[in-house]
């Protein structure tokens, strides 16, 4: 039910459903395009899944009275909205803060924190086993998360720098623009960590006292062609 609410929810939209994948944290639908969207469909695919544990925990609530149907669903719901990768709250806060700091900023973001609350549900998981022999349950949930951020990073940044170079990506979409004043200095390496699905970046600085501008359309071609160490004074 969890995952259909994902799937139906980005079918509305036009995304593509692909496949869903068995993990020891349940199931994960594997959708492709979401990042086209806007965000506020974005955020809509990720929580249809928890609202959809909680709209049945008050359906069971209001008309079956199963006390234990009720908390498997509660629980699912919650625990699915940690800002936690792969976990929809997880991607939830990714996309929040990804506006306002730049998507890979906030990946690198959302990754630590998924490692630091990883490690704490290993420890907390040892204690478990101790208290309850034979509950590796959070062990094995806490090493899962771990073990998911090792290539987080790059799947983000792949999948950002494909989107991002897409001349679908701001079809039907009107996006506000952002403007960073930098240093001619400025690596583009790390220009582009500033770069949102929800705006369209133009990067200023100044020459001979004059200010001008390039555009992350222009950043991400000199970067993808080789640039990524080079800085703005490089490609101008």
């Amino acid at each position: 039910m969890h995952e259909a609410s994902h799937i139906i929810t980005a079918l509305m939209f036009k995304c593509k459903f692909y496949s869903i994948n068995i993990s020891p944290i349940g199931e994960r639908a594997v959708i492709k395009n979401i990042e086209r969207l806007s965000f506020i469909k974005r955020i809509f695919i990720y929580a249809s899944g928890p609202l959809s544990n909680f709209t049945a925990a008050l359906i069971i609530f209001l008309f079956f009275k199963d006390d234990l149907l009720i908390k498997i669903n509660m629980f699912i719901g919650l625990f699915n909205l940690l800002p936690i990768f792969p976990l929809d709250g997880g991607m939830i806060a990714f996309h929040a803060i990804g506006r306002k700091t730049g998507v890979l900023n906030s990946a690198g973001f959302i990754i630590s924190l998924s490692r630091i609350l990883g490690y704490i549900m290993v420890i907390c998981g040892f204690i478990q086993t101790i208290l309850f022999p034979f509950n590796l349950s959070l062990l094995l949930i806490g090493i899962f998360i771990i073990h998911s951020q090792e290539n987080a990073y790059a799947e983000i940044f792949m999948n950002f720098i494909d989107s991002m170079s897409s001349k679908n990506q701001f079809k039907n979409r009107i996006l506000p623009i952002k403007i960073f004043i930098l240093e001619k200095t400025g690596e583009l390496k790390s220009i582009i960590r500033l770069f949102s699905y929800d705006s369209y970046s133009l990067i200023c600085f100044k020459e001979k006292n004059e200010l001008k501008y390039i555009s992350q359309d222009e950043i991400l071609f000199h970067y993808s062609n080789g640039k990524a160490f080079g800085s703005i004074s490089d490609i101008i």
